[in-house]
């Protein structure tokens, strides 16, 4: 008969008389100890609330106590999962294995993760690629990645979204599990992000990701620091090689043989082409070449850079062709050739060179000795 009486079936039938004390914790209301149906059909009396009462105090404060502790357990399973982290970080010397010690390391931190990716900045459009990720699937990724954007003018900052989860497909049974996302601050930009699905609340989440996050930062800037400095090594001990190579001989064939297999060698190509010019005949001669294994398309692509290094002993300039098929730099270069009034190819041979050459790009330029130029050496 008591208004205050929550009737739910079909609980509501064998409930005669109930008492339901607060579980209070320095004022703070976390929970209700109740009891119902006190024997022989009697009713809780003043005496039954004080005693549950005592009752709740000793339960409210042992709960309270058993979640500081598992809190406590939790931070530190972080904390060590964070070192184990930043020393496989630090062991890594190539950059896959930076990324993927990153998203294991968010997984052992946060075990309540739904899905983590980590997304890094390109350098030649700013977009962000995923390079690293585990539980997301290919739509998801494709949806994040154009849903995410970088702060560089703040150096970055933590993104929390509720509808982003939507659009990535990260649900839960019943609410969507909020996104955090962390910058990894570089010590001149951002390098990239690291976005969690996550239901960890989301403040002492950002604090851990983000921690991680400067450390994956440090580690990438060393390990791209080291690539570039072993490349301008080898570099230099090529051209130490060369030039120890070739002043030492004095057979000019030897010689130019000698240039074009190390320089093939060490820049990886797939060929290396060296043409002298005759000064008083005014052509150019293809002296020396090496290439790694037999050309497919040997004559296209000998004619191809022909016609270029022509261009380049003319113009006195380097010249690089990234795109070959793209027929954007060739049209230039032969637009070129027509204004300088000099014999151009036949369309037959400007098909032949963009359809048939195997060559993708071409880098070609001028040799110069005692400011006259001598010829050209070419790299495809």
């Amino acid at each position: 008969s008591d208004p205050r009486f929550l009737r739910i079936a079909p609980f509501s039938d064998r409930v005669k008389c109930t008492l339901g004390v607060p579980l209070l914790v320095q004022g703070k209301l976390i929970g209700v100890l109740e009891v119902a149906n006190k024997q022989n059909q009697k009713q809780f009396t003043p005496a039954d609330e004080e005693l549950l009462s005592a009752f709740a105090g000793q339960v409210a404060l042992a709960i309270h106590n058993a979640r500081l502790y598992r809190e406590i357990e939790r931070r530190v399973e972080a904390l060590a999962a964070l070192g184990r982290a930043s020393a496989a970080i630090n062991r890594a010397m190539r950059l896959d294995e930076i990324l993927d010690s990153a998203v294991e390391a968010a997984i052992a931190m946060l075990p309540s993760n739904q899905g983590v990716a980590l997304m890094l900045q390109e350098a030649h459009n700013g977009e962000l690629r995923v390079v690293a990720q585990q539980g997301f699937d290919q739509g998801a990724l494709d949806t994040l990645r154009s849903s995410t954007t970088v702060d560089l003018e703040n150096q970055g900052s933590s993104l929390i979204s509720d509808s982003l989860a939507h659009d990535v497909g990260i649900v839960d049974t019943q609410d969507p599990v909020p996104l955090i996302g962390v910058p990894l601050r570089g010590r001149e930009q951002v390098l990239g992000l690291i976005v969690l699905g996550t239901t960890t609340p989301p403040q002492e989440t950002s604090r851990l990701l983000q921690t991680l996050g400067d450390m994956v930062a440090i580690a990438i800037e060393k390990t791209r620091l080291h690539e570039e400095t072993s490349r301008r090594l080898a570099e230099v001990s090529t051209l130490y090689t060369l030039a120890n190579q070739i002043t030492t001989v004095l057979d000019l064939d030897r010689i130019l043989d000698t240039t074009v297999t190390i320089i093939n060698r060490a820049l990886d190509c797939q060929g290396s082409c060296l043409y002298l010019h005759d000064r008083q005949t005014g052509e150019l001669t293809l002296k020396a070449s090496s290439s790694r294994g037999r050309r497919v398309q040997e004559a296209a692509d000998l004619e191809l850079i022909d016609q270029v290094s022509r261009y380049v002993l003319r113009e006195r300039q380097p010249i690089n062709l990234n795109n070959i098929k793209s027929q954007d730099d060739i049209s230039e270069l032969f637009s070129a050739d027509t204004r300088q009034n000099t014999a151009t190819p036949s369309e037959e041979v400007k098909s032949m060179e963009l359809e048939d050459t195997s060559i993708r790009s071409l880098l070609v330029v001028p040799l110069v000795s005692q400011n006259a130029f001598i010829g050209t050496l070419s790299i495809d």
